[in-house]
């Protein structure tokens, strides 16, 4: 077999999965055997953050290594571009990391959730192969799914039993919010995309087999983001009156900002009987290892190829899920570590030993990482750093002492900034109060000292690197940043 200087590339994301899901990041309630399998294997990453915790933003920032107001996108209704901030007419193209993996020799294949850019441009725009699917895309109104479970002598549209529906006045996009799919496993979106990156995936390896091309292939899964529609055996597998709730279920906290307290039952869940939803949480435990299994079948097959030793194998999610947290789901504007924080290893035979890093990371660091992976820099303007002295044992840290995360809007306008040491953290809210947790006395957030004097120090420290950032980079917030600075100051 012809031999390629570069590696494999197999990138497996998730959707809106909060990682105390996974065993390897704790849980001891919900199955991941094959995440925990790949963790064992790989650089597991403690302090992993997203840029923020909006689905096409966050997704933008993994391709870009660029926060939103450094050039990227800012929203997911019309998903503007942040820079230059009023100049969001005509489409262009974001710099990203797959031409040069292109130019490098690689073949790109893409798969999945894409929700990048505007005007639901697809991921063929930016030199992937694969169904090009633009947008959201993963639906019972995608035609693919319909012709999949046909071939499987199924109805083209899934059919529902045991639906939760919104308790809103407003019924929101995701209705029902749960519920489970007649059949059996083989029948359900996760499946279909699980198949149809397997099909790519055995293609890709006999082509570096004969011709020794290497290949990256990036699965993304619709889920486990609401609504959470999943088949048996995934539906029944956890008994919602013994799922483990945190300390902070449904627990607002003390000196929150108004809008979290407006929030509250937005998705028409966390304003239901805690036993409703508890069944809403049952299913998207069962998402995710459904998830899970298609992550076994992936690396399965890459090792029945014989490509195991050859390949990267990388696994994160865009952002998190609230899951009840607060009171609150989804996510929206609010900074908590149920969002933010999110799951990131890396296997890579030969040169990546397995263990843990605590070092302060983004899971947008991947991008430049692509991009020194085949020798060339990253382009100037973004936040992000490579991982590859990490991942190769030359550091044990990217020398950096906080991460700035963002949020511009979701279905609304609220701007807010939290710079992150990975111990503690402080949020510029410029609608509300601003917040301050210390995570080592209160893992769970539920106490806003941004008002309290013996903080009063660390807080202005941490509220001037978020200053000089936005003046670095000409953010959109830094505006009403400084005219809100005195009265916050005044208390």
């Amino acid at each position: 077999m012809p031999k390629s200087r570069y590696p494999n590339i197999l990138w497996i994301g998730a959707d809106e999965q909060q990682r105390s899901t996974i065993g390897a990041y704790g849980s001891n309630f919900c199955r991941t055997p094959c995440l925990d399998r790949l963790a064992e294997q790989s650089l597991v990453f403690d302090n992993a953050l997203t840029p923020t915790a909006v689905c096409a933003p966050a997704r933008a920032s993994l391709l870009t290594g660029r926060l939103p107001s450094e050039g990227s996108v800012n929203s997911n209704d019309r998903m503007d571009w942040t820079v230059p901030y009023l100049q969001i007419a005509g489409p262009r193209i974001m710099p990203t990391w797959a031409p040069v993996l292109r130019q490098a020799g690689y073949r790109l294949v893409y798969a999945g959730k894409w929700h990048v850019v505007p005007d639901d441009t697809p991921p063929s725009a930016y030199g992937f192969e694969g169904p090009d699917w633009p947008g959201y895309g993963g639906s019972d109104h995608n035609r693919d799914f319909h012709a999949y479970r046909r071939k499987l002598n199924l109805p083209g549209k899934s059919q529902l039993e045991d639906v939760v529906t919104p308790k809103h006045v407003v019924p929101p996009w995701f209705n029902p919010i749960s519920g489970k799919v007649a059949g059996d496993e083989k029948g359900g979106l996760t499946a279909f995309l699980g198949q149809t990156a397997l099909n790519y995936l055995d293609e890709l390896a006999e082509e570096r087999k004969t011709t020794g091309r290497p290949f990256m292939l990036r699965c993304e899964f619709w889920g486990p983001h609401i609504s959470c529609f999943v088949p048996e055996p995934y539906f029944s597998m956890y008994d919602p009156d013994k799922i483990p709730l945190p300390d902070n279920f449904g627990k607002l906290g003390e000196n929150k900002p108004e809008v979290q307290r407006n929030f509250w039952g937005s998705w028409g869940i966390s304003n239901q009987t805690q036993a409703v939803q508890r069944r809403v949480i049952a299913a998207y435990l069962g998402y995710v290892t459904y998830i899970d299994t298609q992550v076994g079948r992936l690396i399965e097959a890459m090792e029945r190829h014989g490509l195991a030793d050859d390949t990267i194998v990388i696994y994160t999610t865009d952002h998190g899920d609230m899951l009840g947290s607060h009171g609150l789901y989804d996510k929206g504007p609010f900074m908590y570590e149920e969002i933010y924080r999110v799951p990131l290893m890396v296997r890579w035979p030969g040169v990546v030993g397995p263990g843990r890093s605590d070092a302060l990371v983004y899971n947008m660091d991947l991008a430049p990482t692509m991009w020194e992976i085949v020798g060339e820099s990253q382009p100037q303007g973004g936040s992000s750093r490579s991982l590859l002295p990490l991942l190769q044992g030359r550091q044990k840290d990217l020398g950096r002492d906080y991460l700035i995360c963002e949020f511009h809007r979701q279905h609304e306008f609220y701007p807010q900034a939290m710079v992150h040491s990975g111990f503690d953290k402080y949020i510029y809210n410029f609608g509300g109060t601003d917040e301050y947790y210390d995570l080592r006395t209160d893992p769970g957030e539920m106490i806003n000292r941004f008002r309290d004097p013996s903080c009063k120090q660390r807080i202005c420290r941490l509220r001037a690197e978020l200053h000089a950032w936005m003046l670095k980079v000409r953010s959109p917030m830094r505006e009403g940043f400084e005219r809100t600075l005195q009265a916050k100051l005044l208390g």
